[in-house]
């Protein structure tokens, strides 16, 4: 994910850890090409069975940010 294709360029997406509910999850942030600012992108929250990650979710409510402890921009 550290950079993913878009119609007008790039965009550099940065992942924060956190944790919600026991579970690894990561505030995520995106920048667009050369922005020197990052701007939340929402949370995704992996679930763990066992040992493997056996889903990803995620939050695009910007709003849930710091209830994680995670800034709005980066």
């Amino acid at each position: 994910m550290r950079n993913i294709g878009f119609r007008s360029g790039h965009r550099r997406y940065s992942l924060i850890p956190t944790s919600a509910n026991y579970q690894p999850a990561y505030g995520c942030y995106v920048s667009d090409d050369g922005a020197p600012i990052a701007h939340a992108h929402g949370v995704l929250v992996l679930t763990v069975t066992d040992t493997k990650v056996s889903a990803f979710t995620r939050f695009i409510d910007n709003a849930l940010l710091p209830y994680f402890g995670l800034p709005r921009r980066l």
